[in-house]
């Protein structure tokens, strides 16, 4: 019997794709609760996203948006979210599957996931662009201290592969 028959790896990821799912529906019937802001990051030309053609090739590989104060018509089912957000102050809907996450996060409650196949933590992680609708900045590198640091508890998936 082949040990990878049961991909514990996918049934994991999957099931932390339901926790994102929820967590969104909760946003989206409720509210975001005070002080809470949630960092989604996603692949921006996986199947199923529908973005406009400009941020596209803004963003070509990967997006991260924060859903804090301005958002607007937050909308989740089974497979995918879809949300407005101004960029540049031109509002756009964005469609994106929750398959092509490739992060999460709500530093106020000191929680993020990311999936996929890159580790979390490397000696030394890129900076990546966050896009807040009008706004983008940057992140500052980080490095394998920054672990002391308070901030989100990263569940990396990538502890549970086989190589």
């Amino acid at each position: 019997m082949n040990d990878n028959c049961l991909n514990y790896e996918k049934l994991v990821e999957d099931a932390l794709r339901t926790v994102v799912r929820e967590a969104l529906r909760k946003v989206a019937s409720d509210g975001l609760p005070t002080g809470h802001h949630l960092y989604i990051s996603f692949k921006t030309r996986a199947k199923g996203v529908q973005i406009a053609d400009n941020l596209r090739d803004q963003f070509p590989d990967e997006m991260t948006i924060i859903l804090q104060n301005q958002y607007w018509d937050l909308k989740v089912d089974d497979a995918q979210f879809r949300v407005t957000l101004n960029f540049d102050n031109v509002p756009h809907q964005l469609v994106i599957p929750l398959a092509a996450m490739s992060g999460f996060a709500d530093q106020r409650a000191n929680f993020g996931l990311q999936f996929g196949k890159d580790p979390i933590i490397n000696k030394t992680k890129a900076s990546t662009s966050i896009v807040t609708g009008d706004k983008t900045k940057k992140d500052p590198p980080t490095t394998e201290q920054d672990d002391d640091m308070p901030g989100p508890k990263i569940v990396a998936l990538d502890a549970f592969r086989k190589n």
